[in-house]
């Protein structure tokens, strides 16, 4: 899928120790590690950026095995379980977060593979490449199928609009297991150039420091990122070398969003904004730079190769080689073929204007909060079991609101933000004595606290 050997003498990944890692000793990487991989199946990789979980991914991708990611601050029971459901053969996670006692079938840098005991081999579509998550750490065990045809077409069509060359240089912002980080090592790779490979997160200094002394040229965020840079003032502070910045993930709030424009004028940056699904393979829109001033809002035209339009209940509709096989629940879907033909039905609801496409909310349930896909249902669930205590909640504008029967406690709001990316003053809770219901008994979702 990437071509290493086109950009052998390229330098592939900067590391925070110093050290580079070639095009050509990736290439290596994937052989040697190859080599004790055997069979079509899936290894469920526990993801964090580092050198030793891009080695596994890329080596995985190579041998046609199907890799499944998992965030690393998922519970080691939730790993296995997902492992089980999944049938995966191999494990591979950072070193030290399993407390089996298994014997890795290979070490590489910080990470280790596992052979899951008593493996038992199943049926798999020839076009599956990848499962992607798409519940973050609420512990929904739901994945996306995707293609190889997938990821590359939505990779080539991320390098057109945003004109990358071999001499780009992204530092990894993002979880590696997200589809918008995802998306950007998978961008990058396939044009040559180069990522910083960073497990720091944004407010620590180390972060920056190590942008700065690279050279970064680009930075990619989600509303969460840009909210915590523009309270602690980094927006301001942004390495000289940043030519790019991207933003999806979700609604900007529109004071910060012309805020961030004016800067990139000033300081001759690129900020796109942007639209996408895990379902897409990441990116279904881009507005272009020179209009993130005057269209608060608005997610842009269709990314190359793609068509947008609106149905005539206003959902937002997409065609494109990017749009992936299918979801699964288990190893029983693995075997499925293309169920969506090219078409995805996004469950977003909005309309286009002058060719521009505006999203003024979702259909269902299942919400973006700083960038991570959340069913409500399954939060309300996990609220349940580990409270003991009835909660509804609703999303909108970056406030999730709560009803819950009974009290609040310091302790309930600590484990909420251990669940979902959000800030505590994002968190609108009101204690009532019984939750609204419907007429048919059912609870009324439609409120605010």
């Amino acid at each position: 899928m990437w071509n290493l050997e086109r950009y052998k003498e390229n330098i592939a990944l900067y590391l925070e120790s110093g050290e580079t890692i070639s095009y050509q000793q990736i290439a290596q990487s994937q052989k040697e590690i190859g080599s004790v991989l055997r069979g079509r199946t899936v290894a469920v990789l526990v993801c964090r950026n580092t050198l030793g979980c891009i080695l596994c991914y890329l080596s995985l991708m190579r041998k046609d095995i199907v890799p499944l990611l998992l965030p690393a601050n998922l519970e080691e029971q939730e790993v296995l379980r997902i492992t089980q459901a999944y049938r995966a053969k191999y494990l591979c996670c950072c070193r030290g977060y399993l407390s089996q006692n298994w014997n890795p079938l290979i070490a590489i840098e910080d990470y280790n593979i596992y052979e899951i005991p008593n493996w038992k081999k199943t049926e798999m579509s020839k076009d599956l490449a990848l499962l992607l998550t798409t519940s973050g750490s609420t512990g929904d065990s739901r994945c996306v199928r995707l293609s190889k045809t997938n990821i590359k077409s939505n990779a080539v069509s991320i390098c057109q609009y945003l004109k990358l060359t071999q001499n780009e240089r992204a530092i990894t912002s993002l979880p590696f297991h997200y589809t918008y980080g995802l998306s950007v090592i998978h961008s990058h790779l396939l044009c040559g150039a180069s990522l910083l490979l960073t497990d720091k997160n944004i407010l620590q200094k180390e972060f920056w420091q190590f942008a700065e002394s690279k050279g970064a040229t680009s930075f990619a965020g989600v509303p969460f990122n840009y909210e915590m840079m523009n309270r602690f003032c980094l927006l301001e502070k942004l390495p000289k070398s940043i030519k790019i910045l991207t933003q999806a993930g979700g609604r900007l709030e529109p004071e910060l969003q012309e805020k961030i424009a004016q800067l990139a004028i000033q300081r001759k940056i690129l900020f796109y904004i942007m639209y996408g699904q895990t379902e897409a393979t990441a990116r279904i829109s881009y507005l272009p730079p020179s209009l993130a001033m005057e269209k608060a809002g608005c997610v842009g035209k269709t990314i190359p190769g793609g068509k947008i339009w609106i149905s005539e209940d206003d959902e937002v509709c997409y065609q494109g080689n990017n749009v992936c096989l299918g979801y699964a629940k288990s190893y029983r879907d693995l075997k499925k073929e293309d169920e969506n033909n090219g078409v995805l039905y996004t469950g977003d609801i909005g309309y286009l204007e002058d060719g521009l496409l505006y999203i003024e909310g979702r259909k269902n349930r299942e919400v973006k909060i700083n960038g991570r896909r959340i069913r409500l249902e399954h939060l309300e669930e996990n609220w349940k079991k580990y409270f003991r205590s009835n909660m509804v909640c609703s999303f909108d504008d970056s406030k999730l609101y709560l009803l819950v029967e009974g009290k609040i406690s310091e302790e309930n709001v600590k484990k909420l933000r251990e669940w979902i990316p959000i800030l505590e003053k994002d968190i609108i809770a009101r204690e009532v004595d019984k939750l609204p219901r419907k007429a048919n008994g059912k609870v009324n979702v439609a409120f605010r606290a």
